[in-house]
């Protein structure tokens, strides 16, 4: 009978830096029951060893997220208290002594996670402030700036599976970190090698304080009141539009239906099955309301109430996911189209009343019909790398700045938009409000959402974007897979896509662009961050990227038609050009 390695003999064949980590849960610095639980996987599944201490603490483009599980490179309450170490010997050493506000959403542990970083970040002498009850990401970004604090960490995984959870770490400009600080976080985070040197306060320590949100509502209530164009006509025709609303079982359920009312749009169903707070999501597969399979019972209950809109959330309510109903039939809007219609909706508000400087700012891989509409109203477009932080940065940056920018709009493809500065990040909740105020406008003139869009292509002409998603295996060598993916990219790019030339190649790496067609290899002031871009002859791109949320290989194509023919014609043509390239992109990279 073969017998089973002894623990030790498992540990002899880790990498030294895995080994350590391993021997670092095995001491008693961690509970016993984690260290039986990993004395177990190494006598059952020592070949998850690697996945779960193959890394250490860091930050994606979200904060660091991941998987719930023992090891250092999950999420669990010893990573969480690490990361918030990192964070509370930061600020020291930065003479930053300001408050740190903690919010969390409805997954699981999110609340345990939150006194952990609480107690942490109290035991090293900071004052905190937690919300009483769970709250959405834009509502925590909204109590940095409006309690003066010097950071927030919001606990959420956002719309990943539950699995899933998150630390989110905001400035104090309520913008995500940006990745200089994101750096130096980390490395203070490194520098504690035994979790013992983690210093932790009583929960009922005085420096702790548990909020009565009562009065901060009310006042983000407010805040995004202000973003309202047309409130004696939502206040008087409001109640005419009738809307679904659906929290995807998160946090959404504590503020949208509110806010909504207050606008004025009082007629609302709830699809009661989902308005539960349960991070198991037991009607969903993926919490994502830009995933149709999300929304498919709030589609259901806006086809057989005969109601106007359909509006979800994610967990932490910075998504928003909307349907319409358009000549008898329900209509998923794209991420892509809703931040068109709002970008067109701030637009025709400039006409009326001009902000000098004003600004839009995107992700490369949004709609560039916004850079259009923007244009056409005078407003200048500003493209950033994917991750609202980015987006964020400008904000901050124009406000130092007494000649910057004034911000209108931030948007993505992934169905994030943020109109104005009383928060930094992108809100579901008020982007609820901004879609029910253009549909009733579109209602009042006898026309829906979708016939809004159809306006806005005869305009300026259809774009069509879609995404594929390649998934890779949640471990050290799927993350490795990706990076050798990205490499050939970067070594021996496609020159011919579908029978159309690729003429450039810009990789925001190394901020090098190679034009294919001249033959020259520039240096150019590209944002850094891990992303190619491909343009190709006829006008379409291609965007290439790794999630920084996800282990998934993002593959973004977008391509323009331009015609006089009817505009579903269009959009028909339009959707099977960028099958067809995607198709094609997705073939290249298998």
């Amino acid at each position: 009978m073969k017998k089973t390695p002894s623990y030790l003999q498992v540990l002899s064949k880790l990498p030294e830096p895995i080994r350590q980590r391993v021997n670092l849960w095995l001491s008693d610095a961690v509970d016993e029951k984690s260290r039986r639980e990993v004395l177990s996987i190494i006598k059952n599944t020592p070949e998850r060893l690697v996945d779960l201490f193959g890394s250490d603490f860091s930050f994606g483009t979200a904060g660091f997220r991941s998987l719930m599980d023992v090891g250092t490179s999950r999420l669990n309450s010893y990573t969480v208290a690490k990361a918030a170490e990192g964070v509370a010997q930061y600020f020291k050493r930065q003479k930053k002594n300001g408050p740190i506000v903690i919010a969390y959403d409805s997954r699981h542990n999110s609340l345990s996670f939150a006194k952990t970083v609480a107690r942490v970040l109290a035991g090293s002498g900071s004052k905190v402030y937690v919300c009483r009850e769970i709250r959405p990401s834009p509502f925590l970004s909204f109590l940095v700036l409006y309690k003066k604090c010097s950071a927030g960490i919001m606990i959420t995984a956002s719309h990943n599976p539950k699995e899933y959870n998150g630390f989110e770490l905001y400035g104090p400009d309520g913008g995500g970190i940006t990745s200089t600080l994101e750096e130096e976080i980390v490395k203070e985070a490194r520098t504690i090698e035994n979790y013992n040197q983690i210093h932790y306060a009583g929960e009922n320590d005085p420096l702790i304080e548990w909020l009565d949100l009562k009065e901060l509502d009310k006042a983000y209530l407010k805040a995004i009141s202000l973003l309202q164009q047309n409130s004696a006509e939502d206040k008087l025709y409001g109640p005419s539009l009738s809307i679904v609303y659906t929290s995807l079982h998160g946090a959404g359920i504590t503020l949208t239906p509110k806010a909504l009312a207050a606008w004025g749009f009082t007629t609302l169903s709830l699809v009661e099955s989902q308005v539960t707070l349960d991070g198991d999501f037991p009607t969903l597969i993926h919490p994502n309301p830009g995933n149709p399979d999300s929304l498919k019972l709030g589609v259901k209950q806006m086809e057989e109430t005969g109601s106007d809109l359909l509006i979800a959330n994610d967990c932490d309510a910075d998504r928003i996911g909307v349907a319409v109903m358009h000549k008898g039939k329900s209509r998923i809007l794209t991420g892509n189209e809703f931040a068109t219609l709002c970008a067109y909706h701030v637009g025709k508000g400039q006409a009326l009343h001009p902000t000098p400087k004003g600004a839009f700012v995107i992700s490369y891989v949004t709609t560039e019909l916004i850079k259009d509409i923007a244009h056409s109203y005078g407003v200048t477009c500003f493209e950033v790398p994917t991750g609202f932080k980015y987006i964020s940065e400008k904000i901050h940056l124009w406000e130092k700045d007494p000649q910057g920018y004034t911000f209108l709009l931030g948007a993505e493809e992934s169905c994030g938009c943020l109109l104005g500065t009383y928060t930094r990040n992108k809100d579901g909740i008020a982007g609820a409000c901004v879609i029910a105020e253009i549909a009733l406008e579109a209602k009042r003139s006898g026309k829906t959402l979708v016939d809004m869009l159809y306006d806005i292509y005869r305009k300026y002409g259809v774009w069509r974007e879609k995404l594929y998603s390649k998934v890779f295996p949640e471990s050290e060598k799927g993350f490795i897979e990706r990076k050798n993916l990205m490499q050939r990219l970067r070594d021996t790019p496609p020159l011919v896509i579908k029978g159309r030339k690729v003429v450039s190649k810009e990789d925001f790496l190394s901020g090098i662009k190679d034009d294919f067609l001249m033959g020259t290899h520039e240096k150019k002031s590209l944002p850094y961050s891990d992303m190619l871009l491909f343009r190709l002859e006829d006008g379409s791109k291609a965007i290439i990227r790794p999630s920084g949320t996800e282990p998934t290989l993002r593959i973004h194509v977008a391509a323009r038609v331009k015609g006089n023919a009817d505009i579903e014609e269009l959009i028909a043509e339009g959707e099977s050009k960028v099958t067809e390239l995607l198709e094609a992109w997705v073939e290249e990279l298998s």
